[in-house]
C-alpha cells in the first residue's frame, strides 16, 4: 500500500523527477520527464544525465556532479544558479534543480527534481524591460524638467532685469540731478583754483569742497551700479541701515518730487541681514517706490527693522489710502497694477516676492483702507551655520 502510494506520488508529481546513481546514470524517471524533455521515459533509463545538458555545458556539469558526489548534500531550488536543460530536439530552456542524496546499505543515489522556469524567466525579462523603459523615460523626463527649469530661471532673470530697467528709467532724471548738483560745484571750485581766484587761506576749503562733491557723485553712482548690476546671487552680511540709506539716496529725487518725508528708524550696525546686495536693494527700492507713490503730500514714510526667529524684517509704512481686500489678494500677481498706464509695469511686487523667497524669506503686506499700508521684507538674519 505504501509502495503504491509512493509510486503514485513519484509519477504524478508536477515536476520532472530523476533517480541518478553515483556515476551520473539515470536509474528511473517519472512521466513529467517525458513531457518536459520530449523523450519517452524509458529512453532515458541507463543514459548519462549529461544527455539532458546542452553540449557546451556538459564538461562543466560533469565536474560539478563529481564534486557533489564527493560531498553530497541537500540543495533546494532557487539557489541562484543559471541552469539549462536540453530537449530531445536540441532546444534549450531554463531550469531549476533540487538535489537530495539517498543512501542505503548497498547503494548511493541522488534524487533530482527539475522544474521548467521558462515562463518565470520570461516574466522577469519582461519586468526588467519595463523597468529599463521606465528608467529611460524618467531620465528623459528629468532632463526635460531640468531644461524647463533652466529656461524658467532665465525668463525669471529677464523679468527681474526688466523691472530694474523700468525703475532705472523712473530714477534716471533724479539721479542725473543728484550727480549734476555736486558736479557743478566741483567744476566751479576747480575753475576758481585753476585761475588763482582763491586766496591761500581758502584753498584748503575749496579742495575739501571738491572732495566732498566727488564723494557724493561716487556714492550716487555706486548705489546705481549696486542696484542695476545683473549677476549671480551672492548673499553677504548686510547692514540694514546702510542698505536702506543707499536706496533712499537713489530715491531722493522721487521722494522730494512727491513731497514725502522719510523717518529712518534703523541705527547703523544695529541690524543685519544675509542677502545679495543688488537683489535686496531692488526689493527695498520697489517697496519704497510704491510707498512714495501711495503716500499723500506732506506725509511721512516710516522705515524700521525688526527680528523674528532667524529672520530680519525691513518694514516700510505709509499713510496712503490703503488697499482693499480684493486688490490686496492680487498685488503680487505679475503685471497687476493699480497705477495709471505708463507709470508701472505691474512686476514690482511679484519680483520682490520672488527675491524674498529665493533668499528663504517672505513678503508681508498689511493694509487698512483709509489708514495706509505696511510692507515687511523678511530676509535671513545670517547665513547657514
Amino acid at each position: 500500500m505504501v509502495d503504491r502510494l509512493l509510486d503514485g506520488l513519484f509519477e504524478f508529481a508536477p515536476d520532472a523527477i530523476f533517480v541518478i546513481d553515483g556515476g551520473g546514470r539515470i536509474l528511473r524517471v517519472n512521466a513529467r520527464v517525458g513531457a518536459l524533455f520530449g523523450y519517452v521515459p524509458d529512453e532515458l533509463v541507463g543514459q548519462p544525465i549529461e544527455r539532458l545538458v546542452p553540449a557546451h555545458l556538459r564538461e562543466g556539469h560533469a565536474a560539478l556532479r563529481a564534486g557533489y558526489s564527493a560531498h553530497p548534500h541537500v540543495r533546494a531550488m532557487g539557489t541562484g544558479l543559471d541552469l539549462r536543460g536540453m530537449r530531445k530536439d536540441g532546444s534549450e530552456f531554463p531550469i531549476e534543480v533540487a538535489l537530495g542524496p539517498l543512501r542505503s546499505d548497498d547503494a548511493f543515489v541522488v534524487l533530482a527534481i527539475v522544474r521548467d522556469v521558462t515562463e518565470r524567466k520570461e516574466a522577469e525579462r519582461a519586468l526588467q524591460r519595463a523597468h529599463d523603459e521606465l528608467e529611460e523615460r524618467v531620465q528623459a523626463r528629468t532632463a526635460d524638467l531640468a531644461e524647463s527649469n533652466r529656461r524658467l530661471r532665465e525668463e525669471q532673470a529677464k523679468v527681474v532685469q526688466a523691472e530694474k530697467l523700468s525703475s532705472i528709467g523712473l530714477l534716471a532724471s533724479g539721479v542725473a540731478h543728484e550727480i549734476n548738483n555736486p558736479l557743478h560745484g566741483v567744476m566751479a571750485c576747480a575753475k576758481a583754483l585753476r585761475e588763482g581766484a582763491v586766496g591761500a587761506d581758502r584753498r584748503a576749503e575749496y579742495h575739501e569742497a571738491v572732495r566732498d562733491g566727488l564723494e557724493r557723485i561716487r556714492v550716487t553712482v555706486q548705489g546705481l551700479l549696486d542696484y542695476a548690476r545683473q549677476r549671480a546671487s551672492v548673499p553677504v552680511s548686510l547692514d540694514v541701515a546702510d542698505l536702506v540709506s543707499s536706496c533712499l539716496r537713489l530715491l531722493a529725487p522721487v521722494i522730494r518730487r512727491k513731497d514725502v518725508g522719510v523717518s529712518l528708524r534703523v541705527v547703523d550696525g544695529e541690524v543685519s541681514a544675509f542677502a545679495d546686495r543688488s537683489q535686496a536693494m531692488q526689493a527695498v527700492v520697489n517697496v519704497l517706490l510704491n510707498a512714495a507713490y501711495a503716500a499723500p503730500p506732506g506725509s511721512e514714510l516710516v522705515v524700521s527693522a525688526l527680528a523674528r526667529a532667524r529672520l530680519t524684517g525691513i518694514r516700510v509704512a505709509d499713510r496712503g489710502p490703503g488697499i482693499s481686500k480684493d486688490v490686496l489678494a492680487r498685488v503680487c500677481d505679475p503685471f497687476f497694477t493699480t497705477k495709471p498706464e505708463g507709470e508701472g509695469t505691474g512686476l514690482g511686487l511679484a519680483v520682490t516676492l520672488g527675491i524674498m523667497r529665493a533668499h528663504g524669506g517672505d513678503l508681508e503686506i498689511d493694509s487698512t483702507v483709509g489708514h495706509g499700508t505696511t510692507v515687511t521684507l523678511w530676509l535671513p538674519s545670517r547665513g547657514e551655520d
